[in-house]
């Protein structure tokens, strides 16, 4: 090195994003009681470990709160019955995980469950969320990725048939119940320059009020 050169820092390495599982129930929940999943399994105990929730439930109700581990978890983006929760939970392999419905009567309620690890900021660098409560096939929106970032998403729809994801690859997809569709999808933008990324569904049949929500962490 040259006198009066500074050494480059070395660079960060990009945060660790890991699905963990699907959990669904086919239960009705009324206004002000809650859906409970117990001993969900959430990976690895680590000092930085977010547990991140994407929350669909249905029948015209509303998410509330939920929590996570016990933990109230916060809120990153959400579109009434269709969100995404995190919370800090550095302990333990399992957590329970809990909803709170609120507006109307839930007839199902669905979690997708990712940890992350190794970020620079647990607040979401961008999220939020597009719907179509008409008839379609096609849904998508951009979100801003930065270097090194990850994206969690999460669709809903009223429709059968099934969801491709485009931009994001895809962790689960189900219908809980009938003619009731959830999916979810991740991306890791690792080694790749900050950039303003499509996530998009397709349905293999056409669906009413569809919804994709999204949240991105560096």
């Amino acid at each position: 090195m040259l006198p009066g050169m500074r050494a480059t820092p070395p660079k960060r390495p990009p945060p660790t994003l890991a699905y963990q599982s699907q959990q669904s129930s086919l239960t009705n929940i009324t206004v002000g009681n809650t859906y409970s999943f117990a001993s969900v399994g959430i990976g690895t105990a680590a000092a930085d470990r977010l547990v991140i929730a994407a929350v669909r439930i249905q029948g015209g109700a509303e998410i509330d709160t939920v929590t996570i581990g016990g933990v109230t978890a916060t809120l990153a983006a959400i579109d009434f019955d269709t969100g995404i929760y995190y919370a800090l939970v550095p302990t333990g392999t399992t957590a329970t995980i809990t909803v709170l419905v609120k507006t109307a009567t839930s007839t199902s309620c669905s979690v997708g469950v990712y940890t992350l690890t190794g970020y620079i900021n647990a607040v979401p660098y961008d999220a939020g969320n597009i719907s179509n409560a008409a008839s379609h096939t096609v849904l998508s929106s951009t979100w801003n990725v930065p270097l090194d970032g990850v994206l969690v998403g999460v669709s809903g729809r009223t429709g059968t048939g099934t969801v491709t994801w485009s931009g994001a690859s895809e962790d689960y997809d189900t219908v809980v119940e009938t003619n009731c569709g959830r999916s979810g999808a991740q991306l890791l933008q690792t080694n790749l320059p900050a950039a303003t990324v499509t996530i998009g569904t397709t349905y293999s049949a056409a669906a009413t009020f569809g919804k994709i929500v999204c949240a991105v962490w560096r």
